[in-house]
């Protein structure tokens, strides 16, 4: 399932979810065994009754069902300790600490890294600062991205 389809189920799901006071940060699809993956969150976090509702909710939309096209198991979860990255509102909140990004193509003759989101200029360029030094690209370029939880 590629960026754009993603896209989409997220903007189809977000305003259901709202009405819970939830948002669907990110979707995910395993094709080895026909997986939605639904990433929920909540200011405070989410508990395992948010997971159920959402489920409850999510398993008889026929709209998601179309986008997804064949038969497939639903699982609902809280984003974890890496948690995605997917809108330049979730990348605000991160600026100085470490993510994990994979990109569509490269640019500075990278695809992927993982580094301290050191700017975002505008709606535009992502700086992280990696230990090879600053590398720069679009947000637009972004396929996927995460944060990376530091052990201490």
């Amino acid at each position: 399932m590629d960026r754009l389809q993603r896209d989409t189920i997220v903007e189809l799901i977000n305003p259901k979810l709202a009405l819970l006071g939830l948002e669907c940060l990110e979707v995910d699809w395993d094709g080895s065994d026909n997986t939605l993956r639904v990433y929920i969150d909540r200011p405070g976090g989410v508990v395992m009754e948010d997971c159920l509702k959402v489920n409850s909710v999510l398993i008889e939309d026929e709209e998601l069902d179309k986008l997804v096209m064949r038969d497939y198991r639903l699982e609902i979860s809280s984003p974890g300790v890496d948690r995605p990255l997917r809108t330049l509102e979730h990348f605000k909140h991160v600026v100085g600490q470490t993510i994990r990004v994979h990109l569509t193509q490269k640019y500075q003759e990278r695809a992927n890294g993982v580094g301290i989101l050191e700017s975002i200029d505008g709606q535009d360029s992502f700086s992280l600062i990696m230990p090879s030094g600053a590398w720069t690209f679009p947000f637009k370029a972004i396929r996927k991205a995460n944060l990376m939880f530091e052990w201490k």
